[in-house]
């Protein structure tokens, strides 16, 4: 007992130097009080992965040019977002916008009302502040399908030095991992978790035994297996650009030309016409506020000299163009918005679908209720090691179905995370009262999670009103294509192949198909368990997305009527603004998302200077 009582207060002691260290003495939590200036040269709009990147680039190469990086949300000070292993505690609360899909016809049949919760940041950092930080850049082959497709530029080869220029690459115990396509020296650390659960071990081995190799997921060739990096700080801190660049900027005071103002949320651009006719962006409307609906919330502007960039996201730059009237003329005139240019945005909306599969380890501890105790908080607040130390996605397999053969590349992920559905799992998912009675039966166990690589369904984000500050309409269309069917049924039979064929898992019991298949008999939905037909139900019930959208400002050449912005990503049409984040992507990449964002966020730097003159 008493050994509890010294163990409990030393953890206690912990949480308050953290809480001092970083939050009582933290300047960036008062950025909301930033005054701001009439004019400044670059505004940069979110900071995401991208629009930190952007920011932070343009102040330390620019040094005589003054930069404002505007953020709707807050401080990214918070022992959540910081412990990886609290990732899943982040979504809807106030660091997330809460935004949901519109009902779903061809998915979601086990989710509230066929409808996807779809979180995004509103917080400092953006969505890299809730994110699993997984590190995957994506097969050789998406880059150089953009370049084929008219985003010149944007190829393997040329997009390779800016991941490498971010990284700081300390993976150990890799001999998969080559030097030559990875950096040293970056502000992103890109770390390989040393505190691995043995269900993670296991899955790795499984893969082996199944013939898959083990490889360098991000070498730019994608098919096997292995342990994910991650970009997790030696120190057990999520690294966002926004912690990892912008926040030691801010802190060492040596670069009074950035700006950063926090709870400012753009209602649109505005714009002038030149001597020559054209349109040119030229500042912003704002609004301060937490509450930005709230009556005290101050509205105002902000001129920018140069330029404009748009980091806000695939929602939040699609919807901030839509409201400065940039988008589809019919839409903008039905809501009574004058057009400033008629160009396809929030059209070509693609996510990544997941379908969570739950395998119950009676014999094995893994993540979840039972780790969040005093012991485990103590080991990760005073050693940095222990389980807390997790960010979930643990290891990935990537492999070709032969549902896609167009493709020429994996169209296939298996996630892997060591932790059972928890009640906050399933919420965020938005799954029904008797799915998730049902999920919540064991509380040891793992999750394996096939991914859908290259959907062909697109969505769309639209207008839901012309008042600026109302949430869009956002319908992903998931499913839509029979082909996204087929390719995520094949990826749940191979993760129930991987758990019930191989010596690895050789006892551990298949618990998410076992409970579904109760669930369609409660259902009164015959059907042969383990069947294709099954699988494929499996996928229209539980898939859901796995927070990757993009493609709502597709980048392209100008010839292009699908495309919204060129590829030195400015916008067609108009001077002075530019995208960059995961929106203007043409076809999002087979991985996860968070690595690409960041190396857009630092070509579009190089592409912004080549273009001033005056830099």
């Amino acid at each position: 007992m008493a050994r509890l009582l010294v163990a409990s207060l030393v953890a206690l002691l912990s949480v308050a130097v953290y809480y001092y260290a970083f939050v009582l003495s933290d300047a960036v939590a008062q950025l909301q009080h930033t005054p701001l200036a009439a004019e400044y040269d670059f505004i940069v709009v979110g900071s995401g992965s991208a629009g930190a990147v952007v920011a932070a680039r343009l102040a330390q190469r620019l040094p005589n040019k003054t930069v404002l990086l505007l953020e709707s949300g807050g401080s990214d000070v918070q022992l959540e977002i910081q412990m990886p292993a609290a990732a899943a505690m982040l979504q809807r609360t106030k660091v997330d916008y809460h935004y949901q899909s519109v009902p779903q016809k061809n998915s979601h049949w086990a989710m509230k009302g066929q409808v996807s919760n779809w979180p995004r940041g509103r917080v400092l950092g953006g969505s890299a502040s809730l994110n699993y930080m997984a590190y995957v850049r994506g097969h050789k082959n998406d880059y150089d399908g953009w370049a084929a497709g008219g985003a010149t530029g944007w190829d393997w080869d040329s997009v390779l030095p800016y991941f490498m220029r971010s990284e700081d690459n300390y993976q150990f115990n890799r001999p998969q991992v080559s030097d030559s396509v990875h950096g040293h020296g970056g502000f992103l650390e890109v770390t390989d978790m040393e505190d691995r659960n043995r269900v993670t071990e296991l899955f790795v081995d499984a893969g082996v035994e199944a013939g898959f190799k083990l490889i360098d997921f991000n070498d730019g060739q994608q098919d096997g297996v292995n342990f994910c990096p991650r970009t997790v700080t030696r120190k057990q801190e999520r690294c966002s650009p926004t912690h990892c660049l912008l926040r030691p900027m801010l802190a060492s005071g040596k670069f009074p030309n950035l700006s950063v103002a926090t709870f400012a949320t753009v209602k649109r651009v505005t714009f002038e016409e030149t001597a020559a006719g054209a349109q040119r962006a030229v500042g912003l409307e704002i609004v301060r506020a937490v509450d930005p609906r709230a009556a005290d919330a101050v509205h105002t502007s902000v001129r920018a000299r140069q330029e404009i960039v748009l980091s806000g996201g695939t929602i939040g730059s699609a919807h901030i163009l839509l409201n400065s009237g940039v988008g589809p003329r019919a839409q903008l005139e039905a809501l009574d918005i004058p057009v400033v240019a008629d160009l396809p945005v929030g059209e070509n909306l693609q996510d990544h679908m997941v379908s969570p599969l739950k395998f119950a380890t009676p014999t094995i501890e893994t993540l979840g209720p039972k780790s969040e105790n005093i012991r485990n908080v103590l080991q990760y607040l005073v050693y940095g090691r222990g389980p807390l130390t997790s960010n979930g996605v643990e290891a990935c397999l990537f492999t070709e179905t032969g549902a896609r053969p167009d493709l020429n590349m994996p169209d296939l992920q298996l996630q892997f995370i060591p932790t059972a559905s928890t009640i906050v799992d399933l919420q965020n998912f938005n799954y029904n009262a008797s799915l998730t009675e049902l999920m919540l039966r064991d509380q040891d166990g793992f999750i394996i999670a096939p991914t859908l690589l290259h959907p062909k369904s697109r969505g769309t984000i639209k207008l839901a009103s012309n008042d600026p500050l109302a949430y869009p309409i956002i319908d992903p269309n998931y499913l839509a294509e029979e082909e996204d069917v087929e390719t995520l049924a094949r990826g749940v039979a191979l993760a129930y192949k991987l758990v019930t064929t191989t010596n690895a898992y050789r006892g551990l019991a298949f618990h998410t198909l076992d409970l579904f298949n109760e669930f369609l008999v409660n259902a009164s939905i015959p059907v042969e368990p383990y069947s294709h037909e099954f699988f494929s139900l499996v996928v229209r019930y539980l898939s859901a997305t796995v927070y990757h959208p993009t493609g709502t400002c597709k980048m392209g050449s100008a010839s292009d009527p699908t495309s919204v912005v060129l590829p030195s990503l400015q916008v067609k049409g108009i001077e002075g603004l530019r995208v960059a984040d995961a929106s203007v992507m043409p076809n999002v990449v087979g991985g996860n998302t968070n690595a690409p964002v960041i190396m857009i966020g630092e070509k579009a730097v190089d592409l912004i200077i080549a273009d001033c003159s005056s830099c």
